[in-house]
């Protein structure tokens, strides 16, 4: 039996994947009742952002990285007096 750090991340991966899912669903039915489209579309986004980095967790780093880069607070350069 293989029981690994990886093959845990990967049952975590794939179980958020299927709450995710879960929970897109159930908003879905909520918002779609209540006929509140304005709060369907912002759930849909935000789950869909939030699935973004379950299934593709090295998208965080890269992504904040890019934003510090953007902004000019990388943490290379040195502190000016």
């Amino acid at each position: 039996m293989n029981l690994s750090l990886q093959t845990l991340y990967d049952w975590f991966k794939t179980q958020g994947s299927y709450a995710l899912m879960i929970a897109l669903i159930c908003v879905t039915i909520y918002f779609a009742f209540k006929r509140q489209w304005l709060g369907l579309i912002g759930a849909i986004a935000g789950l869909a952002f939030v699935g973004i980095f379950i299934s593709n967790p090295e998208l965080i780093s890269s992504l904040s990285t890019w934003v510090a880069t953007k902004l000019g607070i990388s943490g290379s350069s040195t502190p000016t007096k």
